[in-house]
């Protein structure tokens, strides 16, 4: 199973569990609290939320994504909650929780209303949180309503730095807004790979992008280290569409290292996740030299042995490298071109 596959199922598991609390929750305020009530209410919310779940899973992170991705918060979470209507308007008309348990609906035209509002209020409420999940980053937005960072804490995580190469002078001769269209592509597809791998983006910063693992994900049949090349293989394979539209075919560069970073939230009215430490500091020192490398990747010593038996996919030793800042040289490997 794949990482875009297993986070599809985890949508529709989430959708699913929602549903059912939802439905139970409804009888509860509602004073219904027989054990058949808490059963119907169920199976509403399931059967709500594996249509809604389904929608979001394979169509709004499927054929539809990028569409999406181009609407404004407000305009995304409009068109699914007109979605959510047509999901839940059905199967509150005719009350289909009570058929799958075998009784027989006696719905008036207010207890219709009734709960066809709550079910669309519920599903507006988990399709904004979901908005919100995106533009922070699913894993990010629920570490920050845990407050498993609060206090900063040391964990060991493998870095990918990933830059677009050439983009200054893309910049140059498209424009602002056509080079900024230019590089939400190339990140969007570069996600796809960051999925698959189970990495957990950053932060953009201009041009690059920023992809962590914590020690025991990263090293995985050396996933941090795949990662990249599975980038640049789907960039190869969209150059075609780049050419058409932009001109160019963008390519990537970049810098993968591995060692103790602190985690910890930061900031006030806007509250962040962020990582420090020298291996930051180091992986971005690498990810500047890498675009003098053939093969424009450098992976750090402690990365590769972290990785463990890598052969197979050409690193070779490109002698040692003195970052700024560090007193002591790091020894680094490269990549073939691609």
């Amino acid at each position: 199973m794949t990482g875009r596959q297993k986070r599809y199922w985890q949508i529709l598991a989430t959708f699913l569990l929602g549903g059912a609390v939802a439905g139970v929750a409804y009888n509860i305020v509602r004073g219904h609290l027989a054990p058949i009530y808490f059963a119907t209410g169920a199976i509403s919310g399931l059967m709500t939320a594996s249509g809604i779940g389904a929608y979001e899973a394979l169509v709004s992170h499927g054929p539809a994504r990028l569409w999406m991705r181009s609407l404004p918060l407000a305009g995304a979470v409009a068109v699914r909650s007109l979605v959510y209507a047509a999901v839940i308007f059905p199967i509150q008309y005719y009350d289909l929780g009570v058929k799958v348990m075998g009784l027989q609906p006696i719905t008036t035209p207010k207890e219709f209303w009734s709960a066809t509002l709550y079910s669309i209020g519920v599903a507006v409420v988990f399709s904004f949180l979901l908005e919100i999940s995106y533009l922070i980053g699913p894993r990010r937005f629920i570490r920050l309503i845990a407050g498993l960072y609060h206090a900063p804490r040391e964990e060991e995580r493998f870095v990918l730095f990933v830059d677009v190469a050439g983009s200054t002078g893309t910049a140059e001769r498209l424009g602002d807004r056509r080079s900024h269209t230019m590089l939400d592509r190339v990140f969007s597809i570069a996600t796809g790979p960051v999925l698959d791998f189970g990495g957990e983006i950053d932060q953009y910063i201009g041009d690059e992008m920023i992809v962590t693992w914590p020690a025991a994900s990263g090293v995985r049949d050396g996933r941090a280290l795949r990662c990249f090349l599975a980038m640049r293989d789907a960039l190869a394979k969209a150059s075609g569409s780049f050419e058409r539209e932009f001109g160019h075919a963008p390519q990537v560069r970049g810098s993968l290292h591995f060692g103790a970073v602190v985690v910890g939230e930061i900031g006030d009215t806007r509250r962040d996740i962020v990582f420090h430490g020298d291996v930051m500091n180091t992986a971005a020192r690498l990810e500047e030299a890498s675009r003098h490398v053939l093969g424009g990747f450098l992976v750090s010593r402690s990365a590769r042995e972290r990785l463990g038996a890598v052969e197979r996919m050409g690193l070779e030793s490109l002698g040692t490298f003195s970052p700024r800042g560090r007193l002591e040289p790091l020894e680094i490997f490269g990549l073939p071109p691609g």
